[in-house]
């Protein structure tokens, strides 16, 4: 893994139980944008992971987190880590958040790597980012944008650090290190909190409703895009919308009907769009995700309220694309 720009911290050392499955002992380096945040004050704080056992907390947070709190069906789960294969990458960055010396919450953020991409090309799938989410939608749309773009995968946090700061300094993670990698554009999959095709489609109507979708980059599910409805007997897992909600929407009373929270989340924060209809995610075994795409020369003005005086590398930048959300 990358090292990142700022100072190292010393080595924090855990005071848990022999038996507790949370990883201990990892080494960090110091995010420059919290360098001056002492735990004492402020008690959360983001890092780079820099080593493999960092990595590992990464995947211990994601088991933790993805499968074992939301019962998320994941492939793999014998363990307690979530395991993906471009974990290991040279181009993966992963952002973890602690509270203390507790881990609390992690994404990873994926640059295009060209060489997985001819690797898995050549093993019959057709790929132009060698991106894990390129196993669920074809990204054709969004070669224009290929020299600053990121992926943001695996974005989980530990339920009892779902409501408050925790996901604030996880998203300064993420900005911060864009950023450093020169990446404008944000591209990620979000949970539709379902694995039924009518709650998916109905997510998607939804957002397209209350202006959540954007129709300049268009990508499209590679397989099991939501309404083969033939598929539900195969996943019959969570929904997300009651019979009452789903009968109004069917009469085109969507007013008050809700989003899944992650989809509002990173709207409301990343100013992030839908660009494309649900498809099941292949690693996460039936579930539907929704493509996602964020501009970060266009931050919504909140986003910057919640840093303050906007840390290092959450100054506002002046938008030049012409393509507006």
């Amino acid at each position: 893994m990358r090292f990142s720009h700022g100072p190292r911290t010393d080595r924090r050392r855990s005071t848990r139980r022999a038996n507790d499955p949370m990883p201990r002992g990892a080494r960090w380096v110091q995010s420059c944008s919290d360098a001056n945040v002492q735990p004492a004050v402020n008690p959360y704080y983001w890092l780079l992971a820099a080593t493999q056992r960092d990595v590992d907390t990464a995947q211990w947070i994601r088991w933790k987190a993805l499968v074992q709190e939301c019962g998320i069906p994941a492939k793999g789960h014998r363990i307690p880590r979530e395991v993906s294969d471009f974990d290991q990458a040279p181009t993966a960055h992963h952002v973890v958040v602690f509270h203390g010396d507790e881990p609390s919450g992690t994404l990873r953020v994926s640059l295009p790597n060209f060489e997985f991409a001819e690797a898995m090309t050549q093993n019959g799938l057709p790929r132009l980012f060698g991106l894990e989410d390129e196993d669920s939608f074809d990204l054709a749309s969004l070669w224009p944008l290929r020299d600053s773009l990121c992926e943001v995968a695996r974005v989980a946090l530990i339920s009892r650090f779902r409501k408050g700061i925790a996901f604030s300094k996880l998203l300064a993670g993420l900005v911060v290190t864009a950023r450093k990698e020169r990446r404008r554009w944000l591209f990620g999959t979000v949970d539709c909190a379902t694995s039924r095709t009518d709650d998916g489609d109905l997510v998607y109507r939804v957002a397209a409703h209350k202006k959540l979708v954007n129709s300049d980059y268009v990508v499209t599910g590679r397989w099991g895009e939501a309404g083969a409805d033939d598929l539900d007997s195969v996943f019959d897992g969570a929904s997300f919308y009651d019979d009452d909600q789903r009968a109004r929407a069917a009469a085109g009373a969507y007013e008050g009907l809700p989003l899944p929270p992650a989809i509002e989340t990173f709207a409301s924060a990343l100013g992030a769009r839908i660009i494309g209809r649900p498809a099941r995610h292949v690693h996460f075994e039936g579930r539907l995700v929704i493509p996602m795409l964020a501009d970060l020369s266009c931050l919504p003005p909140a986003t910057h309220a919640v840093f303050g005086r906007h840390p290092a590398g959450l100054r506002p930048a002046t938008p030049t694309f012409t393509k507006k959300f």
